[in-house]
């Protein structure tokens, strides 16, 4: 990205909101996804089949405030010399795919996800020997093996710590009553407001998921949280998603944003003004979990045109607010086409027939407005 002549700042901060977004991306999502399914007693499969929209908007998101920010700044394309062939990549990268492609059947099939897991870890030990090619090879590869047990032994061990100490904070939670009173104060400050629980939740979620890991902290604020946001209305699955996504962006989040300090490391860049642009390029992880919230299709709950219809619109919102964060949308956004934007994706944001329409009709004049505003000058 920096030899594409992508500020420092810039590169980091996609790096970090790109990475971050992985653990929400089905079928293989963080480690909570897995305990969640515990706490909620519900399948896997539906819990990765539920966060399948929601995930595609962040990523939406994240893609067209890259693509805003590089057709503000003029950034060129990268060059097709850079850009490796399709067909001599594909049988190279072609085995990778049969674990993946193993664990879904068995998700699928109804298995558990520990057998899942433990058959898609075989088949993935059992290509890595087969496509050595030669002895010497595949000696090393078993060197390799042995190093990796090792790595995942000691990482097993850290979460199992993390989790253990999760759990200590939780017990104190629950002893002292603070969980319950964290609860009540998120109810009562939303006044039976729902959009003012959930905003209250997020800013709860984000603050306990600082410096944690997404597993921890997904526990953590589940307990806290999750009851508060069923008390509101929300079905459980719902609840415990829109407390995981969170739990998740709080690693972009600044002032302890986990994500952002290992990206600025490695592009050797600022991190506060590489957080705060996480921030603005993360925004539809911010809006997905307030879109679903509304709007129940978007987890895949209702008609097939139901979902179609508000995924459209969902999408088209999220696209809008990153517009509205990155200031270009149709082209360079004066000073007062970055709120309209904003206001146009946040009716987009509640479900129904009216706001759709004004939030449509807002998005849409300001992107027409913005092309012949840009064609005038080019002419």
């Amino acid at each position: 990205m920096k030899r594409l002549k992508y500020r420092p700042e810039f590169a980091a901060a996609v790096e970090a909101a790109a990475s971050t977004g992985g653990q929400l991306v089905p079928p293989v999502m963080g480690a909570g996804a897995f305990i969640m399914a515990e706490l909620t007693s519900t399948p896997y499969l539906k819990i990765a089949l539920a966060a399948t929209i929601p995930a595609l908007l962040y990523y939406v998101g994240v893609a067209s405030s890259v693509h805003f920010e590089a057709r503000k700044s003029g950034l060129e394309r990268i060059p097709k010399e850079l850009i490796p062939s399709f067909g001599k990549t594909l049988p190279k990268s072609a085995p990778l795919f049969v674990p993946i492609a193993l664990l879904i059947y068995l998700l699928v099939q109804g298995y558990d996800p520990t057998t899942s897991v433990f058959w898609a870890t075989v088949a993935s030990v059992g290509l890595y020997f087969i496509t050595a090619g030669s002895v010497d090879r595949l000696k090393e590869r078993i060197r390799n093996l042995v190093s990796a047990l090792e790595a995942g032994g000691k990482a097993m061990i850290l979460v199992a710590c993390l989790c253990a100490c999760a759990q200590i904070v939780i017990g104190m939670f629950n002893l002292t009553g603070l969980g319950i009173r964290i609860s009540e104060a998120v109810i009562g400050l939303s006044a039976g407001s729902k959009f003012l629980g959930l905003f209250f939740t997020m800013i709860v979620c984000i603050v306990l998921g600082m410096g944690l890991p997404t597993t921890a902290a997904y526990v953590l604020a589940a307990s806290v949280t999750g009851p508060a946001l069923i008390k509101l209305g929300l079905a459980p699955l719902a609840a415990h998603l829109f407390v995981f996504y969170f739990a998740i962006i709080s690693a972009i989040t600044p002032p302890v944003c986990a994500a952002v300090f290992a990206a600025a490391a490695i592009a050797k860049s600022n991190w506060l003004p590489t957080g705060w642009l996480a921030v603005r390029m993360g925004m539809g992880g911010f809006m997905a979990p307030f879109l679903f919230s509304y709007c129940p299709p978007l987890l895949l709950v209702g008609s097939p045109l139901d979902i179609i219809w508000n995924s459209l619109v969902s999408a088209l919102g999220v696209m809008a607010m990153a517009g509205a964060a990155m200031g270009y949308f149709g082209g360079r956004c004066k000073w007062y086409e970055s709120p309209l934007l904003a206001i146009g994706a946040l009716f987009l944001l509640k479900p129904g027939l009216i706001t759709d329409l004004i939030g449509l009709g807002t998005v849409i004049a300001i992107y027409v407005f913005q092309k012949r505003r840009h064609l005038r000058r080019d002419i």
